[in-house]
């Protein structure tokens, strides 16, 4: 795997071997610098195409590096929804605020060397009601993972505008629907 964080490549590792799976192969990079040295059988990239400077190429680049290849991407429901509502609280990216949509429509302007494109999209439910709890350990965490930042960088008037927001987008319920897309080159 590729990652340009250590410690998700160590934590992997680990993970693999306190599971006794066969560890691959782990390079710390990034996926527009990392250099192909071989085709691999699958490549697997989640959620990893929010901050490539150039869509496309980073694409290209995945797809040429194995035979199929698997891409996950959020879709138009859900956590993008709170980008659209917030982007002032979005970690900066290229494409941080970006959906399958744009993932598919570079797909279709790539090489894909005579492999067919598949589009798979899924809707799921996450109980997001501890985010409206003052001081709740997990909903405080969720909001953290929602705008990929500590929770203590969020301002109190930004708490309070997100709760409501939650409230009046996913009503009384509250759970997020959300939306991920997965791709396979094959």
């Amino acid at each position: 795997g590729v990652d340009p964080y250590e410690e998700q490549l160590t934590r992997f590792s680990q993970d693999a071997l306190a599971q006794e799976v066969p560890l691959p192969r782990l390079i710390p990079g990034r996926t527009e610098s990392y250099q192909i040295d071989q085709a691999y059988d699958l490549v697997f990239t989640s959620h990893s195409l929010y901050y490539v400077p150039n869509l496309q190429e980073a694409l290209q680049r995945i797809v040429d590096s194995g035979r199929e290849a698997i891409i996950v991407h959020h879709g138009a429901r859900g956590i993008h929804e709170l980008h659209l509502a917030f982007p002032q609280l979005v970690s900066p990216g290229p494409h941080i605020i970006s959906t399958a949509d744009e993932v598919g429509n570079a797909l279709a302007h790539i090489d894909l060397k005579g492999r067919a494109l598949e589009r798979h999209d899924f809707l799921s439910r996450a109980d997001i009601s501890a985010c409206l709890e003052e001081g709740h350990a997990s909903g405080e965490a969720l909001l953290a993972f929602f705008f990929e930042g500590p929770f203590s960088t969020l301002s109190s008037s930004d708490v309070v505008d997100i709760r409501a927001f939650l409230r009046r987008q996913w009503g009384p319920d509250l759970f997020l629907l959300h939306e991920d897309t997965i791709f396979v080159v094959r």
